[in-house]
């Protein structure tokens, strides 16, 4: 009897241990958002060509309103698509002004600390930007006051500012993925049960989708699909009057920053993935309109034009614009964001 139950235990053990094995050994490590909470592989979704980074930040992050403690050209608040150190647009956009950047996440500074704190006050920035992915447009700016005062007809500030040609290269470096599985038993442990989780659960994060031209588009080696976020379909469930009031939010916020009449205000939104790529979506495109043609347009609000920046790029064959594994823009995605902002900033004079 001793000698069967020793058996079903080592059959249990082998059971268990030999594919854990197999994974330890051969799953690439997670780097993408979409993998790690959907439950795929690295090594088929994971980009596969190089990108660049900067090699030192050109602008300043602030953990708290407390780091707001002199003046800066240009001030921000954004979410991941402005706190992204080594790649994020705001890089750019220093090195071609000269100007001096500070960056806030939203979750750390609201625009109502911002106007409340000194330093805006004595020093006011030539522009402040606000941007807000997508799918987080309907918890954005809910500081701001419906019935909040502010002089919405200022739009003809105009900051004096000169754009230099800067060779970016210059400045960056190139970098490939991780590969190295490390031996990592926590990689091959999340892997297997966010993979069951997500296969069997009643809620999935992460969706592969086939792209038209994907070989062009993204170097992940899966040879027709890439990683798509499920809160990309959020946007679809607002409703007309919903929209309404988060149009109403940015204008109000615009009004409150520009009421000094010397502070510049800029919303960008970073487009959810599925929103660029709506197009070339294999049947299934065409569904998907901008949070911006969702809104009424009953308010002018500045707008930077972020998406037609990066579809221009996404049509020009561009690699990895966003990457296949994640719900973030690669380095080129991030220099699109840049020109849309000179584009914008150029054209309010």
């Amino acid at each position: 009897m001793a000698r069967f139950y020793n058996r079903i235990i080592i059959l249990s053990f082998i059971v268990i241990a030999l594919p854990l094995s197999f994974f330890v050994f051969w799953l690439e490590p997670f780097s993408g958002d979409l993998t790690r909470i959907g439950g795929y592989r690295e090594n088929e979704y994971g980009w596969n060509q190089p990108q660049k980074r900067f090699i030192q930040t050109h602008y300043e992050v602030g953990e708290s309103i407390k780091d707001y403690n002199k003046y800066y050209d240009i001030v921000t608040i954004g979410d991941s698509f402005s706190v992204n150190k080594e790649q994020s647009w705001q890089n750019y956009l220093a090195l071609s002004s000269n100007l001096s950047i500070i960056t806030f996440h939203r979750r750390a500074v609201s625009i109502s600390e911002l106007l409340k704190s000194k330093q805006f006050h004595e020093t006011p920035p030539r522009i402040f930007i606000f941007e807000v992915v997508e799918h987080g447009i309907q918890t954005a700016l809910h500081d701001i006051s419906l019935i909040s005062v502010g002089r919405k007809n200022i739009n003809r500030l105009t900051p004096k500012m000169q754009f230099k040609e800067v060779a970016y290269s210059k400045y960056m470096e190139a970098f490939k993925r991780n590969l190295n599985s490390s031996l990592s038993m926590d990689t091959a442990l999340h892997y297997i049960k966010t993979y069951l989780k997500q296969r069997f659960g009643s809620r999935v994060k992460a969706l592969p989708k086939f792209v038209e031209n994907k070989k062009t588009l993204f170097s992940n080696s899966n040879k027709e699909s890439i990683l798509f976020y499920h809160l990309d379909n959020l946007k679809n469930s607002i409703s007309l009057q919903e929209w309404s009031i988060i149009e109403k939010r940015f204008a109000l916020a615009q009004g409150l920053i520009q009421q000094n009449g010397k502070t510049l205000f800029l919303a960008m939104i970073a487009p959810d993935k599925r929103t660029a790529y709506d197009y070339l979506l294999m049947n299934e495109g065409g569904k998907y309109k901008a949070a911006i043609d969702m809104m009424p347009g009953n308010d002018k609000i500045h707008w930077i034009d972020t998406l037609s920046e990066l579809r221009n790029m996404i049509d020009r064959n561009v690699t990895d614009v966003y990457l296949p594994n994640d719900i973030h823009w690669g380095y080129k995605g991030y220099e699109a964001a840049f020109i849309a902002t000179a584009k914008k900033i150029h054209n309010s004079k």
